[in-house]
């Protein structure tokens, strides 16, 4: 599981649009189970912001709310500024370069901390939700997005196949690699159980294509 940039012009503009084609809705309707939870005040940290479009629907969403996009590509965070600026009625949004496993905030200084598609990156992902934890207030609100492996499912393989249809072929080359890197809820439940987080739910999500991790502090 490495935490490496993914960097490079081309590489990052392939990457954003096909996050602007396909992703979109997923980043809509991980904002729209954030704002159930009713926090409408303080700061939002996305993690593994890459090109910004997640934490552009976060600052959309809560107009009240600070929201900090972070990771550690500097091409990524580079078309977030651009993606943001581009944006009609646009908010400023604090794009921070670090490593997830090191976060540079203070402790409690998050009221959300969401990632999409970050997890399956993450070198030490136990370290990382350790940090998660640290920076997150009391009462917060910790959401996590990612693929779910199921690639020796054939149910689910043949629904990745017709999904990926309208991809390109680099694209359809990309997600299933992309799903092989990921976890399954019972690893990710044996990771937590190795971490600080506490008051954790995993679960899976979009017909079982996704898994998702959630946690309030108290």
């Amino acid at each position: 599981m490495n935490e490496e940039p993914i960097d490079g012009a081309a590489t990052v503009e392939k990457y954003d649009r096909y996050a602007a084609l396909f992703i979109r809705p997923e980043y809509a309707y991980t904002v729209s189970n954030i704002l159930k939870h009713k926090i409408n005040s303080g700061f939002v940290l996305d993690i593994g912001t890459g090109s910004g479009r997640l934490a552009m629907g976060l600052a959309k969403a809560f107009p009240d709310m600070s929201v900090v996009g972070l990771d550690i590509s500097l091409d990524m965070l580079k078309q977030a500024r651009v993606n943001t600026g581009k944006q009609k009625g646009a908010r400023d949004i604090d794009y921070v370069r670090a490593t997830a496993a090191q976060l540079p905030f203070p402790d409690q200084s998050m009221d959300i901390v969401t990632s999409y598609a970050s997890l399956h990156h993450w070198r030490q992902p136990v370290g990382v939700f350790n940090e998660i934890w640290r920076v997150t207030k009391e009462n917060g609100l910790i959401l996590i997005r990612d693929n779910r492996r199921f690639l020796a499912n054939p149910f689910y393989a043949a629904g990745l196949r017709l999904m990926s249809l309208p991809m390109n072929r680099q694209q359809r080359k990309m997600w299933p690699k992309s799903i092989l890197a990921s976890y399954t809820v019972e690893e990710v439940k044996q990771i937590l159980a190795q971490s600080a987080i506490e008051n954790y739910r995993v679960h899976t999500d979009m017909g079982g294509f996704d898994l998702i991790i959630e946690a309030r502090k108290r």
